[in-house]
């Protein structure tokens, strides 16, 4: 009888021991570790309706935090599943998940917002931001030396083309680094999904690269229908070892030219002058939007290799230069 109550002692001892480690490992993943997978700010919305096993879910495979089961665990263990309040809410790069739940629970939401349009230029978005009011702001190499060290791109000298088009949420007071980082980290998110499962026989060789493609296409056209197209002709002339003929990185390559590009703009030679250049030019030319950096990675499987912009902005396609020029002529002509 004696032994069989040692044993019982020993079994519950067990028990008991086994729930307390699992008590403290439980409370210093919650309380002490960053709920982020990596050192990054970001924006999550909680939609009306959503359930918390179903945000639970949605924030693990968006990448938004480490763990969806620990962050269920943590909401449930301390509020009621009805606490959950939908509305936008950052998670900084230094939160914990303790910080996170308590934010949600309590409604903490972000109330200002800020745009960032298809297709702006860093230089556009800089002055737009430094003048906005709502922001502590910081100087532009500062946000340049930020942005360096948190990488992927260690080595560049632009942040051109690094931040997603879309609208951020945020509390006044906020610096201006903070909302740069939803929307870096934004696209980094994206592309890394997408560059995953981009067509294959892109010659594109990093994300970065596929970047600067998609900032060709965003600024070369506004109809979303044509963004295929514009990547297949894009891909073809590179694989043709042909100059691609970018109008809009010629320009972006001679910021104060406010006319139309002459012949002599054409023969300029130039990193951004696509026309003197075979491949790419060395960054972005503007901000991609998703759509944009999607083309980019899924060309229009097409011979065209020239196209030109009609009246109504839409663009002609042509496979041979003789078809070109006539297109040339025809569009020309009736804009006179």
């Amino acid at each position: 009888m004696k032994k069989d109550q040692s044993s019982y002692q020993v079994a519950l001892l067990s028990v008991i021991g086994f729930a307390l480690v699992c008590i403290a490992w439980f409370y210093v993943e919650v309380a002490y570790k960053k709920v982020l997978p990596s050192a990054a700010s970001t924006e999550i919305h909680v939609h009306n309706g959503d359930t918390i096993s179903a945000l639970s879910r949605r924030l693990e495979a968006e990448g938004r935090i480490r763990s969806g089961l620990l962050f269920k665990l943590a909401f449930l263990f301390q509020h009621s599943a009805k606490s959950l309040k939908s509305g936008d809410y950052v998670i900084n790069a230094q939160d914990t998940m303790q910080d996170l739940v308590n934010r949600i629970a309590r409604g903490e939401v972000l109330q200002e917002a800020f745009t960032i349009v298809e297709g702006v230029t860093w230089r556009a978005l800089w002055d737009k931001l430094s003048k906005d009011s709502r922001f502590l702001h910081s100087n532009e190499e500062e946000v340049r030396l930020f942005f360096n060290k948190a990488g992927p791109y260690t080595d560049i000298s632009t942040l051109e083309g690094l931040f997603l088009p879309n609208t951020y949420h945020f509390a006044a007071g906020v610096k201006d680094i903070e909302v740069l980082m939803h929307a870096y980290t934004e696209q980094q998110v994206f592309l890394q999904q997408i560059w995953q499962e981009r067509d294959q026989k892109t010659p594109w060789k990093t994300p970065y690269e596929a970047l600067v493609v998609a900032s060709l296409i965003e600024r070369e056209s506004r109809i979303e229908s044509e963004f295929n197209t514009i990547s297949g002709v894009i891909q073809n002339r590179i694989k043709k070892g042909m100059p691609i003929q970018i109008d809009a990185a010629v320009i972006y390559g001679k910021p104060n030219t406010k006319k139309q590009l002459s012949k002599k703009d054409l023969a300029t030679p130039s990193p951004y002058n696509t026309y003197k250049i075979k491949g790419l030019p060395p960054t972005p030319i503007a901000m991609p939007s998703k759509e944009a950096i999607l083309a980019a990675l899924h060309p229009e499987k097409t011979t065209v290799l020239y196209y030109v912009v009609s009246e109504d902005g839409h663009h002609h396609f042509s496979k041979t230069y003789a078809e070109h020029l006539r297109a040339v002529k025809k569009f020309r002509h009736r804009k006179k």
